[in-house]
Formats: C-alpha cells, sequence, structure tokens
C-alpha cells in the first residue's frame, strides 16, 4: 500500500509541474476517474477509522479528527486528478505528442504571492491547466500590453497540450 501511495505522490508532483493543458475530454474523464477513485478510497479510509482498524498514531482532539475525515473526500479527489490528468495526460503527450504551435489569447495578471509567481497571463484557452496561468518576469510584465496573443510551442496528443515554451505572437 505504501509504495501506491508513493507512487500518487511522484505522480502528483509530475501533474503540478508539468505545464499542461488537458483536452476538454480528457479533462471530463479525468474527472469521473478523480470521482469514483477518490469516493471508493474515502469510503476505505472510512471504514477503517469506524471499524478501528486504523487509529491515529498522534492523540489528536476529536475536532481535527472531524475536520480531517471531512476534508478526505476533498483532498482524495483534487490529489487523484492532478496525478491522472495532468501527470499522466502530461507524460503521454510528453512522449508521443506531435509539435506544433498554437495561437492564443491572454492577459496579465499581478497577484501578491508569498511563494514565487507574482507575474501572470491568463486566458480561457489554458484555464484546464494547474495551475492556470504561465508565471513570467516583472520586466516582461511592465514590457507587455494588457491583452495580447500569444504563440505556445506545444507538444499535443489526444490528451492535451504540453507547453514547451511561448513567445510574443506578431502579426
Amino acid at each position: 500500500m505504501h509504495n501506491f501511495s508513493y507512487l500518487g505522490l511522484i505522480l502528483f508532483a509530475i501533474g503540478a509541474y508539468l505545464d499542461f493543458v488537458p483536452s476538454e475530454t480528457w479533462y471530463s474523464f479525468g474527472l469521473k476517474i478523480a470521482f469514483i477513485a477518490g469516493s471508493t478510497a474515502t469510503g476505505f479510509i472510512w471504514w477503517a477509522y469506524f471499524t478501528k482498524r486504523v487509529t491515529p498514531r498522534v492523540k489528536l482532539n476529536a475536532f481535527c479528527i472531524a475536520l480531517f475525515y471531512l476534508l478526505v473526500p476533498v483532498i482524495s479527489v483534487l490529489f487523484i486528478h492532478v496525478s491522472f490528468t495532468h501527470a499522466i495526460g502530461g507524460l503521454y503527450s510528453t512522449f508521443l505528442g506531435d509539435h506544433k504551435y498554437v495561437i492564443i489569447s491572454v492577459h496579465k495578471s499581478k497577484q501578491s504571492s508569498r511563494r514565487f509567481c507574482d507575474f501572470r497571463l491568463e486566458g480561457d484557452s489554458i484555464n484546464r491547466a494547474f495551475p492556470a496561468h504561465l508565471c513570467i518576469s516583472e520586466a516582461a510584465f511592465d514590457r507587455l500590453p494588457d491583452e495580447f496573443e500569444l504563440k505556445l510551442y506545444v507538444k499535443q496528443s489526444y490528451t492535451g497540450s504540453l507547453i514547451d515554451t511561448f513567445d510574443l505572437y506578431k502579426r
């Protein structure tokens, strides 16, 4: 069981790392798989807790335990969705995708983030990506207009588009 968990963590990390935009059909299929697998996993976790087959190693108060078990469905669906839809789809496109380019419309967005991506490009064409933006530098952010077209160099397959690089599209 631990090996399966480690594989899930690795797939989640890959899915979060890749700049992959799933196709509409792959996204919908991945969401269905995530709900089915997440519901099943939640059922097993709840069953193990309520039948006392699993007990927490750390002594927690009742509120923390209740909060954890109420969040299990959301966390498991998100975890499985990113692992399946974005990681497996992205890896499929990496190895079997065709090199293409796509022109998309984007707009600039500035976020105050304690992490690393304060200057973003967002658009309808990349809404299904995880995360749903492309990061750029502050210098590039200042140089670009508010809305413009972007040329994405991708590896495209049935599962979606893996973004290799992007450049400003000039007509």
